[in-house]
């Protein structure tokens, strides 16, 4: 490579890191120069300034071959039960504590996210350790959130599909339970993941250095297991921030030995079983042990110092962001029956988002849920804004622009740099309105809220002035007619 060439060729990587947090030492840059010189051939591209400003520009084709690249260069080396002693751990101590105490509270959901998911094994690997131990009689449900950037690897997880080889590291009673063998076409054994595991895991695309999406809440583990190593640092620090305010207050949060020290420890509490060790958040209590038994010359900040640091710009936005999924889940089944214009209290919670650049807001209560859009399939013949359906929860999920009843200009789906889906909490039918990610909450209560009610659009109940922000109050009875809701 020419001087010319050596520039692009290290541009591309800034681009990634940029986008993705990628960070590549220059050994790891030589052994991805091939995979780019493939790609150069795929799309007739002759040199890296050319495939640079390709990858750099804002196009469809850009954001595909975005995609292509990174499933290429991000590691899908995994296995089940990869480092049984973080298993161990999980099993002998993490797991029974979890699952007596929602037994004791009645609260009947334990919620793990497997982070990098990869193929699957780690998540289907959680998955038969919940099963293993929780008993018959005690009615504690297990969800658990797979997520990867690589749209290969999150292909090849949910359909669940292992080789011989891949599954000779379980035991054969785990095997016999949860996988049934499969002869192909071609005569090769293949093992297919039961519907005991599969029924327990949602897969879903995630990129962690995207700091405008949501990442799972209320968790009560975060199994975060050599991801670290690829990223750069800045990040890793901005991600274990995010972790902390997903994590209940004494979650676990799982790591790789290649991921240590972790930084921020003072929140969390070194747990260990002699052969293995994972982190607790520790809980307000035991923030406040902490900072009032320490001396001062230790350094270890106190409590206000703490909360100073929870509450910087950025944590206190992602706490914000927390605060509005806790209360969309709040909401769920208690979705408000009086006449909007009626419920504009001052104790209502609203959602604010972007539709088209456009500020948009909704009362908390008229939504189910807010998730990234997974695998869209369009649908032949259906009207214009109805963008395509999707699996969501095991059902049909419609998709629908609603842009056209707002006088705004419709967008493709690819236009939208940040896509996300509105799930509406309606009883007859299961509809998802497309939106831009930009969310934040405010209640009536806590700020002097300007209302100017318009009549002249049929949709639009009114706007709120909030910080020189003017945010349209939807009228989501109205945009779900049966006009609508015909489509279905």
């Amino acid at each position: 490579m020419d001087d010319n060439e050596k520039k692009y060729f290290g541009l591309i990587f800034e681009h990634l890191e940029k986008t993705y947090g990628f960070h590549f030492n220059d050994e790891e840059m030589g052994r991805k120069y091939l995979i780019f010189e493939d790609r150069l051939k795929a799309n007739r591209i002759s040199s890296f300034q050319d495939f640079h400003n390709l990858l750099t520009a804002k196009s469809r084709k850009a954001k595909e071959e975005l995609q292509i690249l990174v499933n290429k260069i991000t590691n899908n080396n995994t296995s089940f039960f990869r480092y049984r002693p973080s298993f161990e751990l999980l099993e002998k101590i993490v797991l029974p504590e979890l699952f007596t105490s929602r037994f004791v509270q009645n609260n009947d959901v334990v919620k793990i996210w497997s982070v990098g998911c990869a193929t699957g094994e780690e998540a289907y690997s959680i998955a038969m350790s919940c099963l293993e131990l929780l008993p018959d009689s005690n009615p504690v449900k297990i969800e658990i959130i797979a997520t990867d950037i690589s749209t290969d690897n999150l292909n090849k997880a949910q359909q669940g599909y292992f080789s011989k080889s891949k599954v000779s590291s379980l035991s054969e009673p785990l095997r016999k339970k949860y996988f049934s063998e499969l002869i192909g076409e071609d005569g090769i054994l293949t093992y297919v993941a039961n519907k005991a595991l599969k029924k327990l895991i949602s897969f879903r695309y995630l990129n962690l250095a995207d700091s405008n999406v949501l990442f799972p809440n209320s968790l009560d583990i975060i199994f975060c297991r050599n991801v670290f190593t690829y990223l750069k640092k800045s990040l890793v620090m901005d991600i274990l921030e995010r972790f902390h305010h997903s994590l209940i207050s004494g979650g676990y949060l799982f790591t790789s030995a290649t991921d240590h020290p972790i930084p921020g420890s003072e929140l969390f509490k070194l747990i260990s079983n002699g052969n293995s060790t994972c982190f607790k958040k520790e809980s307000i209590k035991e923030i406040d042990k902490l900072s009032t038994s320490i001396s001062i010359e230790n350094k270890i900040p106190d409590r206000s110092v703490l909360n100073k640091k929870r509450l910087d710009k950025k944590n206190y936005k992602i706490a914000r962001v927390r605060d509005f999924i806790s209360k969309l889940n709040s909401a769920h089944d208690h979705k408000n029956t009086i006449d909007p214009i009626q419920s504009l209290n001052p104790g209502t919670t609203f959602l604010g988002f972007k539709l088209n650049d456009k500020l948009f807001c909704v009362d908390v209560k008229e939504v189910r849920e807010i998730v990234h859009a997974g695998y869209i399939t369009s649908v032949p013949s259906s009207p214009a804004f109805v963008k395509g359906i999707m699996n969501y929860r095991g059902n049909v999920l419609t998709l629908v622009d609603i842009s056209r009843f707002l006088n705004l200009s419709e967008r493709s789906l690819y236009e939208y740099d940040h896509l996300h889906i509105m799930i509406l909490n309606m009883q007859d039918c299961l509809m998802g309105i497309i939106i831009s990610s930009y969310f934040t909450t405010f209640t009536a209560k806590e700020r002097d809220l300007n209302i100017t009610i318009e009549h002249t659009d049929n949709y639009i109940k009114g706007i709120f002035n909030i910080n020189n922000e003017s945010y349209k109050l939807l009228k989501i009875d109205d945009l779900v007619s049966s006009e609508v809701l015909d489509v279905t």
